[in-house]
């Protein structure tokens, strides 16, 4: 009876073995191919193969580098993007194990853009889903060269144009006007006869202009002077003629009136 108890026992053992898919070993990770050589900065794949896992179950994986497990870099095509060594599990690419727990892969990879040249030591790791058990395969050397820096192309400055001077007009200023000062008449009480020439109205009249400077005859300012001084040389000759008029006919009268008294004298002494 109790025989029978410890083989129930062992069967339920193997039955709970079986369904939970457990693993006795420890996966073992063979890195099949890579390059023997890389470029800073240049992806590249490494392919590899894995067995015993758990049947169809998935894994993470990503590449790590020995002499610094910054140097490698792992590309998740979901993403799209390169993920450094400590970026989360979660970031990183996954690949599936078949219903016989096993699995091949290939992983893409590179070398860090501003790495050294020489010879790099590097591995893979995995980790199952919702796990926190690594498991690392053996390491492969790669000869690495550095990249060449590719020169940034200089941004041609583009010419700032030169601002149009401002034309701040200057305002005219108004010549001003300088007047000629107008000529005053110089009176004459004696005239002065001109030689082979008849005595003009102004030298009848005692009266002689004479200018310290040439009296201007394009200004209408000097024409209109001109005419203003004439006017009283002309109410002085109608007075001047008058005024001999007069005298005519008293120098007329006086010896009129002497005649008749030398008429009336010589009658008086014939009578006599």
């Amino acid at each position: 009876m109790f025989s029978k108890f410890i083989k129930f026992l062992l069967l339920l053992l193997l039955a709970f073995i079986a369904s939970s898919q457990v693993v006795l070993s420890a996966p073992l990770i063979t890195i099949n191919s890579y390059p023997s050589a890389a470029i800073g900065g240049v992806s590249f794949d490494v392919s590899f193969s894995v067995s015993p896992l758990d049947i169809n179950s998935s894994y993470y994986m990503k590449g790590l580098g020995l002499d610094d497990d910054y140097d490698i870099q792992t590309w998740n095509s979901s993403l799209s993007t390169w993920q450094n060594y400590n970026s989360p599990w979660s970031d990183m690419p996954k690949f599936n194990s078949n219903s016989e727990g096993s699995a091949s892969a290939s992983l893409s990879i590179r070398f860090k853009p501003n790495i050294s040249s020489g010879s790099k030591t590097i591995k893979l790791r995995i980790r199952k889903v919702d796990s926190e058990t690594n498991y690392d395969s053996s390491s492969v050397i790669i000869s690495v060269t550095a990249a060449t820096p590719t020169p940034t192309p200089t941004p041609t400055a583009t010419p700032t144009p030169t601002p149009a001077p401002t034309v701040t007009s200057t305002p005219t200023s108004t010549p001003s006007v300088t007047k000629t000062p107008t000529p005053k008449p110089t009176v004459s009480l004696t005239p002065s006869p001109t030689e082979n020439s008849e005595v003009s109205n102004e030298e009848v009249l005692g009266i002689r202009y004479e200018s310290s400077s040439p009296i201007s005859e394009n200004t209408e300012e000097s024409i209109n002077s001109n005419e203003e001084k004439r006017k009283p040389s002309l109410i002085s000759l109608i007075f001047v003629v008058i005024g001999f008029i007069f005298i005519g006919f008293s120098v007329f009268a006086f010896i009129k009136q002497k005649g008749l008294n030398n008429n009336t004298n010589g009658k008086d002494q014939e009578i006599i």
